[in-house]
C-alpha cells in the first residue's frame, strides 16, 4: 500500500478569515471554487516549499481548494468569514 502524499499535510485555520496554510506537503498548484463551481482563484506554487500559503481575504463563504501534488489532487471545503 502506497503512502498519499497528502498523509501528513495540515490544513489551517478552518474557518480562516483569510489566511490559509498549507504545511507538511510540497504543493504545485492550488485552485478554489465556490459552491457553485465557480473559479475563484488559482495559485501556482513553484519554490518548492513545504509551507504554503493562500490569501483568500474578500468575500466570506464556502469554498472548495483542490489541491495539487505530485500528480495527485486532493479536495477540502473550506469555510472564510
Amino acid at each position: 500500500i502506497t503512502e498519499s502524499v497528502f498523509d501528513k499535510a495540515v490544513i489551517y485555520p478552518n474557518p480562516t478569515k483569510g489566511e490559509l496554510h498549507i504545511d507538511n506537503v510540497i504543493v504545485d498548484k492550488a485552485t478554489i471554487y465556490d459552491v457553485l463551481g465557480k473559479l475563484i482563484k488559482t495559485k501556482i506554487f513553484t519554490d518548492g516549499s513545504d509551507n504554503n500559503t493562500i490569501n483568500l481575504t474578500g468575500s466570506p463563504g464556502i469554498y472548495y481548494i483542490y489541491i495539487e501534488s505530485q500528480g495527485n489532487t486532493i479536495v477540502k471545503k473550506i469555510v472564510v468569514e
